[in-house]
């Protein structure tokens, strides 16, 4: 019995990649061709900028658009970065959220999808938070978006009421 070269094993690879794509898209994950141009990315993400006041302690949330501008389907990989305050994206599949700081987001050409954004603003916070949200096609990484998310402390001031 003779294996097979190296060559037709990197073969067999490539199509157990290939099988497991095209299963992918048939169990709905957005993606419409296993190899897409790469210069037909497009990735939008709304609002550019957001801010929002909370208590310490409070939890503040941002919803954000993701919108696949390019003209294939293509998965978002949407990332928190720059911020001090715990910030979560979250995913909502069925009845079951996921928090996570990396989401993947399949979208078909020209689809869009909301998705929440929760900054925990701590306890003794002063000041503010920025976290920058980002959008990165998987297909082209150099396209990509962002949206800046501001969140600031306000607080409750109790002067003394002096009478004469």
């Amino acid at each position: 019995m003779q294996l097979p070269s190296f060559r037709a094993r990197l073969g067999l690879i490539g199509l157990t990649i290939g099988a497991v794509l095209a299963a992918m898209m048939l169990a709905g994950y957005g993606l419409a061709s296993a190899a897409p141009a790469i210069g037909s990315a497009g990735v939008q993400l709304r609002p550019a900028t957001a801010a929002q006041q909370g208590l310490g302690s409070q939890v503040v949330n941002y919803t954000l658009r993701v919108t696949n501008t390019g003209a294939v389907s293509d998965i978002i990989t949407l990332t928190v970065s720059g911020n001090s305050w715990q910030t979560d994206i979250f995913v909502v599949s069925g009845t079951v959220i996921i928090p996570n700081t990396k989401v993947l987001v399949g979208l078909n050409a020209g689809e869009g999808r909301d998705v929440q954004v929760q900054v925990h603003i701590p306890a003794n916070a002063l000041g503010h938070d920025v976290a920058l949200i980002k959008g990165q096609s998987t297909l082209n990484p150099a396209v990509s978006a962002s949206s800046t998310l501001t969140t600031s402390v306000y607080f409750k001031l109790y002067l003394p009421l002096v009478v004469k």
